[in-house]
């Protein structure tokens, strides 16, 4: 080893510490405007009847993915496309995250036939694990349900652009 390679390895390892120092400051700095307060979700409703599926997640980084119908949802429950992901704000994440630390000791329902299954994988700060419920219709779920789709339809409308019409 040459005598100038071990100060330019001593730089190379002191920048490398700076940036991964520098980096989390700016990660954590980043969290506050979508801040779950550790918690993280992912809701699937399916429509037994038609076989079409709606699915959200919120993520511990503050993104809501939202997908939905049957080619986007795999049988398994697997996630195939996202239709839509954005960045929610804390006001939008508290009301979910209300509606889950609420009903987070809820015993599954019974499915009904022909009525929407809903299954729901949460964790919360003081899990170590994912809870999965799976459950028939239950107002608390219809309530997550419609308070998500109704974060979809707002953040959708200004962030998609309407297609052109043709000239008259």
């Amino acid at each position: 080893m040459s005598p100038l390679s071990l100060p330019l390895l001593r730089l190379l390892l002191c920048l490398t510490l700076l940036c991964g120092t520098l980096g989390g400051c700016a990660s954590s700095a980043a969290t506050v405007e979508g801040d779950t307060r550790g918690y993280s979700f992912e809701l699937t409703a399916l429509n037994s009847r038609t076989n079409l599926a709606v699915y959200y997640a919120l993520r511990r980084s503050g993104e809501l993915i939202y997908a939905a119908g049957s080619k986007h949802i795999a049988v398994d429950g697997e996630l195939a496309a996202p239709t839509w992901s954005g960045m929610l704000t804390t006001a939008e994440i508290e009301p979910l995250t209300a509606i889950i630390r609420a009903n987070q000791e809820q015993e599954e329902i019974p499915e009904v036939p022909g009525a929407v299954v809903y299954r729901l994988r949460a964790t919360t700060p003081s899990s170590l694990f994912d809870r999965t419920l799976r459950s028939g219709p239950a107002p608390w779920l219809d309530e997550l349900r419609g308070t998500l789709d109704a974060i979809v339809r707002r953040k959708r409308a200004t962030t998609l652009t309407p297609p052109l019409l043709p000239p008259a």
